[in-house]
């Protein structure tokens, strides 16, 4: 490389750099344009200053003078498309343009102090759309008409005259409009005597059309923030290993290993786990981190091995089992069967294994706790926090971000705990990371379980029996 040119070399750069340098046919991901007439979400959603905006209608919609429109979004987003698909739902009800709708994390903060405003704040179980569609289609169908009401005020005319469509709202007689922007301030100071009905889904209009996912494109081009790309002025990196085993303690260590490491800080001891803390990079924390060799008190677990586990869930098969159904005689139908079947299925223990490893940045003042994290539940998270770190929960603030996946795994905030814990000892601002073992070691894993299958047919080839037994 010479003088010429230049040695930044960007994510999406080398994304486009390295699909020519392979050969064949590559298109270069900088050229492609963004999705026209389509929302976008806030890349960095890590401030929660934006909890409270000027003009904000309410704790879910703010409306700009310019008709650009806010929606908050109370659940996490990783992957699985929720964060387009509930501001679309609130766009159904709204009537507004969906080309200016911006979308942020709504503040866990907040929902502590307005009563739980945002609701539950979880996405797990597949519920995020699910739980959340009536509320969102209410969150937009109230603002609508407190919109609406306002522009009947200015124009001293009933409300049922007035109608919204596209960010505007028209008065039917006279042909008067006013647009959102204009009317935003007056709406939001309009208490609606009652709230109005929401749609049917045979009315819907909005919901159901194709849409770029709102998170795409900025995945695509290197600018969406995970929990793992949080920067904060004066952090440091810290490394750990935990216990191997569920349950033991951390025994002993030596630290004299890491005299003359380049950068470390300090080793911090936790009751299961030892960190190494380092300044400029998590590298740093990882290599000396490595040096280390401590010894665990495994308990009465560490005699625990995978045989012995299948050993005991085979064994409880044929042990009296809850039932979860129980149909007619299958005993009776298997003994007259003209063919039966019988088959036992086991899987292990299995990690999540998200490709975004566990991670968590916290910022631990004397009365405020800030952390940088992709949870699956930010108001869990935010409770947990303020449980670990002793303050109270409306000094803490979750700065949630996308998730580099999730699977039900980032809702158990271990690694949250463990961030506060050293930041406690080290005094400044933490940035844990875990490495790939760390990560597959402490998951929480999916559990071990043994099936047992019977079923038989008749002459026919039709079933006539089907008996599961499951140990889990």
């Amino acid at each position: 490389m010479d003088g010429r040119t230049s040695s930044k070399l960007t994510r999406r750069h080398f994304i486009i750099t390295a699909a020519t340098a392979a050969g064949g046919f590559a298109i270069g991901i900088s050229a492609a344009q963004r999705p026209t007439r389509a929302a976008t979400v806030v890349a960095q959603p890590w401030n929660d200053d934006h909890a409270y905006d000027a003009h904000d209608i309410d704790a879910w919609i703010a409306i700009d003078p310019d008709d650009s429109i806010l929606i908050r979004y109370q659940r996490s987003e990783m992957g699985q498309g929720s964060m387009t698909a509930l501001p679309m739902i609130v766009t159904e009800e709204l009537q507004c343009d969906w080309s200016k709708v911006r979308i942020e994390y709504a503040s866990p903060n907040r929902n502590i102090r307005e009563n739980k405003v945002y609701g539950d704040m979880f996405s797990h179980g597949s519920l995020s759309v699910r739980a959340s569609q009536k509320r969102m289609q209410q969150v937009g169908a109230s603002a609508r008409e407190r919109l609406i009401t306002a522009g009947a005020n200015r124009w001293n005319v009933p409300a049922s005259e007035c109608t919204a469509a596209s960010s505007v709202v028209s008065h039917g007689p006279s042909g008067r409009m006013l647009r959102f922007g204009e009317l935003a301030a007056d709406a939001a100071k309009v208490t609606l005597a009652k709230e109005p009905a929401i749609k049917t889904p045979d009315q819907f209009t909005f919901i159901g059309k194709p849409m770029p996912r709102i998170d795409v494109i900025h995945k695509i081009d290197g600018s969406a923030k995970f929990g793992i790309d949080a920067q904060v002025p004066g952090m440091v990196f810290a490394a750990i290993n935990a216990c191997p085993v569920p349950g033991g303690k951390l025994k002993s260590v030596d630290e004299s290993v890491l005299a003359g490491a380049p950068g470390v800080l300090q080793m911090v001891r936790l009751d299961n786990a030892v960190a190494v803390v380092a300044t400029g990079s998590f590298w740093r924390a990882k290599q000396a981190l490595a040096r280390l060799q401590p010894e665990w008190d495994a308990g009465e677990a560490g005699s625990v091995d995978s045989a012995q586990l299948s050993n005991a869930l085979h064994a409880a098969l044929n042990e009296p089992m809850l039932s979860a159904r129980n149909d007619g005689n299958v005993d009776q139908a298997i003994s007259g069967a003209a063919k039966t079947f019988e088959a036992v299925y086991e899987t292990p223990y299995l990690s999540h294994s998200p490709m975004e490893p566990m991670n968590a940045t916290v910022h631990l003042q004397r009365d405020r706790l800030d952390v940088w994290v992709g949870t699956q539940d930010a108001e869990d998270t935010l409770d947990a926090a303020a449980r670990f770190s002793g303050l109270k929960p409306e000094q803490v603030y979750i700065h949630n971000a996308f998730l580099g996946g999730g699977f039900g795994r980032r809702d158990a905030n271990d690694e949250v705990a463990q961030a506060i814990a050293i930041a406690k000892v080290v005094q400044r601002p933490v940035k844990l990371v875990w490495t790939r073992e760390e990560d597959t070691r402490q998951d929480k894993f999916r559990p071990h379980a043994v099936v047992a299958f019977k079923a038989a047919v008749g002459s026919d080839g039709m079933p006539t029996a089907w008996s599961m037994r499951v140990v889990t």
